[in-house]
């Protein structure tokens, strides 16, 4: 199988050699907006490129307001301040992510608390957060608390893996009850949907990542968005510095952290063709689909399947292997062809700095880490 999966992403790729996990394509209006942005001398974030970008990504995915930055880090910590994040404060999210979301929790002072994900989805899992809530919160006039350490928990942030979207409407229910605010990690998610709404759409806001890696790019930067007029002029004056005599008013707490012209240049440029990207993204999970149903009961090896009432934006597709040992050696043999096959990410909740941090089990999460292998993506 290792040697005929490796010929045909190259065949896909239209490439002899080397075939990178995702790269991005720049196929449209990008260097003409960059050359008129650099002509403008507006390279800051207040050029017309971030105001114009900002309501593409709004249209797009049916939001009221959208807010750009320079990083998904940056829009998570605005996002976390807005809940009310700081010292002696939980914040809930799950073990297998991307570490960005705990980082950002723990740099505030705060401490992440993992609840495990599903296997079919590989996002948080809504009954293991009921569960754990039950068992460890309670609702005071001030907000929702743990009992047991006396901490208030702020936000609950659940994160749409590789782009498939986890069961965000139970999990809305449940902060709902009891008070927490939901923030949607959707930085892999954007074009994605869950019953028919915009992944990234059903919390108080939701986040878009914009990496130069992601499905779309800027090169770098992330937008919030949420329906919410207050929050959203809160986010935008958050993360902006303005520039005033008063400096104690100036700094008081904002960060300097709103995306610039230049990126924002490019992500109009890439908006413009987001409905194409999506639709060929589809079609490589497709084509890999029926290439894999060839090797399923053979080799016990399975595409990850798009779910009912899921449309994943397939930004990068998951492999699912029966044995961890099938998994290493598929790792093995396609890296050493020069064919980029990745695990995902080590477990954060395993990790030093967050091993003894609270939360369910992660039998799922670890069982997923184990058995997964991403494929290239990034066909335009």
């Amino acid at each position: 199988m290792h040697s005929n999966t490796v010929r045909y992403i190259r065949n896909l790729f239209r490439s002899s050699g080397a075939v990178p996990l995702h790269a991005p394509r720049f196929v449209g209006n990008e260097k003409n907006y960059l050359g008129s942005c650099i002509e403008s001398v507006e390279v800051s974030s207040e050029g017309e490129y971030v105001e114009r970008f900002e309501g593409m990504v709004s249209e797009y995915c049916g939001a009221r307001h959208a807010v750009a930055f320079n990083a998904s880090e940056s829009a998570m910590r605005v996002a976390l301040v807005l809940a009310g994040t700081g010292p002696d404060c939980e914040v809930l999210t799950q073990p297998l992510a991307h570490a960005m979301t705990a980082n950002t929790v723990d740099s505030l002072g705060a401490e992440p608390i993992f609840i495990d994900v599903e296997r079919k989805t590989m996002g948080m899992d809504p009954d293991r957060l009921r569960e754990f809530l039950a068992y460890n919160a309670e609702i005071r006039e001030e907000g929702c608390f743990n009992r047991h350490t006396g901490h208030r928990i702020t936000a609950c942030v659940p994160v749409h893996i590789l782009g498939f979207p986890c069961r965000i409407d139970d999990i809305r229910t449940v902060c709902d009850e009891y008070g927490i605010m939901l923030i949607e990690d959707a930085t892999e998610a954007f074009g994605s949907s869950y019953k028919g709404t915009m992944a990234g759409r059903f919390g108080h806001c939701g986040i878009y990542g914009f990496e130069g890696h992601k499905i779309a790019t800027c090169g770098d930067g992330a937008v919030l968005v949420c329906d919410d007029e207050a929050l959203a002029e809160s986010a935008r004056s958050t993360g902006t510095i303005p520039y005033l005599s008063d400096a104690k008013e100036a700094a008081q707490g904002r960060f300097s952290c709103r995306m610039s012209n230049l990126n924002a240049a490019v992500g109009c440029a890439q908006m413009e063709h987001m409905k194409t990207i999506v639709t060929k993204q589809r079609d490589l999970a497709r084509r890999y689909q029926e290439f894999f149903a060839d090797y399923e009961e053979e080799e016990e090896v399975k595409l990850f399947r798009m779910k009912k009432q899921s449309e994943p934006n397939c930004w990068l597709n998951a492999l699912l292997f029966e044995a961890p040992e099938s998994r290493d050696a598929f790792l093995d043999a396609t890296n050493a062809e020069g064919v980029a096959t990745r695990a995902l990410w080590p477990l954060i909740s395993d990790l030093p700095r967050f091993c003894e941090c609270a939360g369910t089990d992660a039998d799922n999460a670890r069982w997923l880490q184990a058995h997964i292998a991403t494929l290239p993506s990034g066909v335009r």
